[in-house]
This record gives C-alpha cells, structure tokens and sequence, in this order.
C-alpha cells in the first residue's frame, strides 16, 4: 500500500495521509 502511494506521488501519499485521519505527525511516506 506505501509503495503504491509512494510510486504515484506526494498528491497520493497525502491522499492517503487525510484517509488514515492523520495516524502521526505530518512527515512525506517513506
């Protein structure tokens, strides 16, 4: 699931960031 979001880009990483409802602090997937 990361490296899908990761492969597609921050626009997706942050997409999935807002779904998990903020799980920690605001830092770019690894």
């Amino acid at each position: 699931m990361w490296g899908a979001a990761t492969d597609t880009g921050p626009l997706a990483a942050e997409a999935l960031r807002r779904r998990l409802g903020g799980l920690g602090p605001k830092r770019p997937l690894p």
